[in-house]
Protein backbone atom coordinates (compact mmCIF):
# COMPACT_ATOMS: atom_id res chain seq x y z
CA UNK A 1 0.00 0.00 0.00
CA UNK A 2 2.86 2.34 0.80
CA UNK A 3 4.47 1.61 -2.57
CA UNK A 4 1.20 2.39 -4.33
CA UNK A 5 1.27 5.87 -2.83
CA UNK A 6 4.76 6.54 -4.17
CA UNK A 7 5.58 8.22 -7.47
CA UNK A 8 8.01 5.43 -8.24
CA UNK A 9 8.01 2.08 -9.98
CA UNK A 10 6.93 0.76 -13.37
CA UNK A 11 3.87 1.72 -15.39
CA UNK A 12 2.96 -0.20 -18.54
CA UNK A 13 1.08 1.48 -21.38
CA UNK A 14 -0.41 -0.55 -24.23
CA UNK A 15 -0.60 1.32 -27.53
CA UNK A 16 -0.56 0.78 -31.30
CA UNK A 17 2.92 0.94 -32.78
CA UNK A 18 2.44 4.25 -34.58
CA UNK A 19 1.13 6.05 -31.51
CA UNK A 20 3.87 4.53 -29.39
CA UNK A 21 6.55 5.65 -31.85
CA UNK A 22 5.34 9.12 -32.78
CA UNK A 23 3.54 10.31 -29.65
CA UNK A 24 4.45 8.45 -26.48
CA UNK A 25 8.19 8.10 -26.96
CA UNK A 26 8.54 11.76 -27.95
CA UNK A 27 6.96 12.76 -24.66
CA UNK A 28 9.13 10.57 -22.42
CA UNK A 29 11.94 13.07 -21.88
CA UNK A 30 9.57 15.64 -20.40
CA UNK A 31 7.83 12.97 -18.35
CA UNK A 32 11.17 11.84 -16.88
CA UNK A 33 11.92 15.39 -15.74
CA UNK A 34 8.59 15.51 -13.89
CA UNK A 35 8.65 11.98 -12.49
CA UNK A 36 12.22 10.64 -12.35
CA UNK A 37 11.17 7.70 -10.20
CA UNK A 38 8.69 6.25 -12.68
CA UNK A 39 9.76 3.87 -15.43
CA UNK A 40 7.47 3.55 -18.44
CA UNK A 41 7.07 0.28 -20.29
CA UNK A 42 5.38 0.42 -23.71
CA UNK A 43 3.49 -2.66 -24.88
CA UNK A 44 2.99 -2.39 -28.65
CA UNK A 45 0.09 -3.97 -30.51
CA UNK A 46 -3.20 -3.30 -32.29
CA UNK A 47 -5.25 -5.70 -30.18
CA UNK A 48 -7.27 -4.36 -27.24
CA UNK A 49 -5.58 -5.37 -24.00
CA UNK A 50 -7.61 -6.76 -21.10
CA UNK A 51 -6.48 -4.43 -18.33
CA UNK A 52 -7.98 -6.69 -15.67
CA UNK A 53 -5.15 -9.17 -16.30
CA UNK A 54 -2.54 -6.50 -15.46
CA UNK A 55 -0.93 -6.99 -18.86
CA UNK A 56 -0.87 -3.18 -18.86
CA UNK A 57 -1.82 -0.42 -16.46
CA UNK A 58 -3.52 1.64 -19.16
CA UNK A 59 -4.06 1.63 -22.90
CA UNK A 60 -4.37 3.98 -25.83
CA UNK A 61 -6.95 2.35 -28.06
CA UNK A 62 -9.46 2.96 -30.83
CA UNK A 63 -12.11 0.60 -29.51
CA UNK A 64 -14.71 2.18 -27.21
CA UNK A 65 -14.31 0.80 -23.66
CA UNK A 66 -17.07 -1.69 -22.88
CA UNK A 67 -16.10 -2.90 -19.40
CA UNK A 68 -18.23 -0.97 -16.87
CA UNK A 69 -15.22 -0.86 -14.55
CA UNK A 70 -13.00 0.76 -17.17
CA UNK A 71 -12.04 4.40 -16.70
CA UNK A 72 -11.82 5.86 -20.19
CA UNK A 73 -11.53 9.36 -21.62
CA UNK A 74 -11.47 10.41 -25.25
CA UNK A 75 -8.15 12.20 -25.67
CA UNK A 76 -8.32 12.92 -29.40
CA UNK A 77 -9.38 11.79 -32.83
CA UNK A 78 -7.52 9.19 -34.86
CA UNK A 79 -7.73 10.26 -38.51
CA UNK A 80 -6.46 8.18 -41.43
CA UNK A 81 -6.24 9.47 -45.03
CA UNK A 82 -4.50 8.38 -48.25
CA UNK A 83 -0.97 9.74 -48.69
CA UNK A 84 1.88 9.35 -51.12
CA UNK A 85 5.38 10.73 -51.52
CA UNK A 86 5.92 13.53 -54.06
CA UNK A 87 8.42 11.32 -55.92
CA UNK A 88 5.75 8.67 -56.49
CA UNK A 89 3.16 11.22 -57.62
CA UNK A 90 5.59 12.79 -60.06
CA UNK A 91 6.20 9.38 -61.56
CA UNK A 92 2.68 7.93 -61.52
CA UNK A 93 0.48 11.04 -61.54
CA UNK A 94 -1.97 12.31 -58.96
CA UNK A 95 -5.23 10.30 -58.81
CA UNK A 96 -8.32 12.49 -58.96
CA UNK A 97 -10.67 9.93 -57.40
CA UNK A 98 -11.10 6.30 -56.43
CA UNK A 99 -11.68 5.29 -60.05
CA UNK A 100 -8.14 6.41 -60.88
CA UNK A 101 -6.56 4.05 -58.37
CA UNK A 102 -6.69 1.05 -60.71
CA UNK A 103 -3.54 2.33 -62.36
CA UNK A 104 -1.69 3.02 -59.12
CA UNK A 105 0.39 0.99 -56.70
CA UNK A 106 -1.13 0.52 -53.25
CA UNK A 107 0.58 -0.25 -49.95
CA UNK A 108 -1.23 -2.25 -47.28
CA UNK A 109 -0.94 -2.73 -43.53
CA UNK A 110 -2.15 -6.12 -42.29
CA UNK A 111 -2.95 -4.68 -38.88
CA UNK A 112 -5.84 -2.70 -40.34
CA UNK A 113 -7.85 -5.90 -40.64
CA UNK A 114 -8.48 -5.78 -36.88
CA UNK A 115 -9.44 -2.11 -36.64
CA UNK A 116 -12.95 -0.65 -36.81
CA UNK A 117 -13.81 1.81 -39.56
CA UNK A 118 -11.41 0.45 -42.18
CA UNK A 119 -13.94 -1.57 -44.20
CA UNK A 120 -13.73 0.65 -47.29
CA UNK A 121 -9.96 0.43 -47.43
CA UNK A 122 -10.02 -3.33 -46.87
CA UNK A 123 -12.46 -3.78 -49.77
CA UNK A 124 -10.30 -1.61 -51.99
CA UNK A 125 -7.15 -3.57 -51.22
CA UNK A 126 -8.90 -6.95 -51.57
CA UNK A 127 -10.02 -6.16 -55.13
CA UNK A 128 -7.01 -4.15 -56.31
CA UNK A 129 -4.62 -5.67 -58.88
CA UNK A 130 -1.55 -3.70 -57.76
CA UNK A 131 -1.03 -4.09 -54.02
CA UNK A 132 2.74 -4.05 -54.33
CA UNK A 133 3.76 -3.95 -50.66
CA UNK A 134 2.30 -5.10 -47.34
CA UNK A 135 3.55 -5.23 -43.77
CA UNK A 136 2.32 -5.54 -40.19
CA UNK A 137 4.66 -2.79 -38.95
CA UNK A 138 3.46 0.80 -38.72
CA UNK A 139 7.02 2.09 -38.97
CA UNK A 140 7.83 -0.03 -42.03
CA UNK A 141 4.54 1.01 -43.64
CA UNK A 142 5.35 4.68 -43.14
CA UNK A 143 8.85 4.28 -44.54
CA UNK A 144 7.50 2.47 -47.61
CA UNK A 145 5.23 5.43 -48.33
CA UNK A 146 8.03 7.92 -47.76
CA UNK A 147 10.27 5.93 -50.10
CA UNK A 148 7.74 6.34 -52.92
CA UNK A 149 6.58 2.74 -53.26
CA UNK A 150 2.94 3.76 -53.71
CA UNK A 151 -0.19 5.12 -52.06
CA UNK A 152 -0.67 4.32 -48.38
CA UNK A 153 -3.52 4.80 -45.91
CA UNK A 154 -1.79 6.61 -43.08
CA UNK A 155 -2.69 8.33 -39.81
CA UNK A 156 -2.80 12.08 -40.36
CA UNK A 157 -0.47 12.73 -37.42
CA UNK A 158 2.36 11.09 -39.40
CA UNK A 159 2.06 13.63 -42.18
CA UNK A 160 1.90 16.53 -39.74
CA UNK A 161 5.22 15.35 -38.37
CA UNK A 162 6.68 14.58 -41.81
CA UNK A 163 5.70 17.14 -44.45
CA UNK A 164 7.30 15.15 -47.27
CA UNK A 165 4.04 13.20 -47.63
CA UNK A 166 1.16 14.58 -49.70
CA UNK A 167 -2.45 14.00 -48.73
CA UNK A 168 -4.76 12.81 -51.54
CA UNK A 169 -8.42 13.79 -51.94
CA UNK A 170 -9.97 10.40 -52.70
CA UNK A 171 -13.12 10.19 -50.56
CA UNK A 172 -11.31 7.62 -48.44
CA UNK A 173 -10.98 8.82 -44.87
CA UNK A 174 -11.47 7.39 -41.39
CA UNK A 175 -11.98 9.33 -38.16
CA UNK A 176 -12.34 7.47 -34.87
CA UNK A 177 -12.21 8.46 -31.21
CA UNK A 178 -8.89 7.80 -29.52
CA UNK A 179 -9.33 6.56 -25.95
CA UNK A 180 -7.05 6.53 -22.94
CA UNK A 181 -8.27 3.75 -20.68
CA UNK A 182 -7.35 2.39 -17.27
CA UNK A 183 -9.20 -0.01 -14.99
CA UNK A 184 -10.79 0.83 -11.66
CA UNK A 185 -9.44 -2.38 -10.13
CA UNK A 186 -5.81 -1.57 -10.90
CA UNK A 187 -5.45 2.21 -11.29
CA UNK A 188 -5.25 3.19 -7.64
CA UNK A 189 -1.45 3.51 -7.55
CA UNK A 190 -0.15 7.08 -7.51
CA UNK A 191 2.35 6.32 -10.29
CA UNK A 192 -0.45 5.05 -12.58
CA UNK A 193 -2.59 8.09 -11.87
CA UNK A 194 0.39 10.37 -12.59
CA UNK A 195 0.95 8.81 -16.01
CA UNK A 196 -2.76 8.88 -16.85
CA UNK A 197 -2.99 12.54 -15.86
CA UNK A 198 0.17 13.45 -17.78
CA UNK A 199 -1.03 11.83 -21.01
CA UNK A 200 -4.38 13.59 -20.75
CA UNK A 201 -2.54 16.88 -20.38
CA UNK A 202 -0.33 16.23 -23.40
CA UNK A 203 -3.22 15.32 -25.67
CA UNK A 204 -5.19 18.35 -24.44
CA UNK A 205 -2.30 20.78 -24.93
CA UNK A 206 -3.45 23.46 -27.46
CA UNK A 207 -0.05 23.15 -29.15
CA UNK A 208 -0.72 19.47 -29.85
CA UNK A 209 -2.76 19.68 -33.06
CA UNK A 210 -2.10 16.22 -34.49
CA UNK A 211 -5.10 14.66 -32.74
CA UNK A 212 -7.50 17.60 -32.90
Amino acid sequence: AGHDRELAGEVTIAAPEGLASFALTRWLADFRLRYPGITLRIKVGNQVVDLRTRAADMALQLATPTDPRAVGVQVGTFRVHPFAAPDYLERAGVPSGLDDLAGHDLLDHWGYAALPGFEKWRRLVADHPRVVFATDSARVYLEAARAGLGIAFLPVYYARSMPNLRELELDMAVAMPLWLVSHSETNGAARVQAVFRYLRERFADPAETRFA
